[in-house]
């Protein structure tokens, strides 16, 4: 199974797009992607949504916390969120990898 994905940023609804046209956005590009590839990608975009996500709690947490005067707390949560973005972010190192080795 191929799957055909048309990335187009910022698309001004232009019909009948060709590989490398440059639209009032940016440049259209095609890629074809085998579908476990497809699975992998999503995967990883997904992971790094996650990833973003922890950061913009882990700031306002700590903000908040600071505030109250919790520094041990504050501490700890650094920590453990540390260790889960690096975490995702090997997961995500390692995907890209296999796909690339399967590829």
């Amino acid at each position: 199974m191929v799957v055909v994905v048309v990335l187009w940023s910022r698309c001004g609804g232009v019909s009948g797009l060709n590989v490398g046209d440059i639209g009032p956005g940016g440049v259209v590009m095609v890629v074809v992607l085998r579908s476990r590839e497809v699975v992998v990608l999503m995967f990883v975009a997904v992971v790094m949504v996650v990833v973003v996500v922890l950061k913009v709690v882990m700031v306002v947490v700590v903000v908040v916390w600071w505030y109250y005067d919790k520094k041990e707390q504050v501490l700890v949560l650094l920590v453990v969120a540390l260790v889960m973005m690096v975490v995702l972010e090997v997961v995500v190192v390692v995907m890209v990898v296999v796909l690339k080795v399967l590829a």
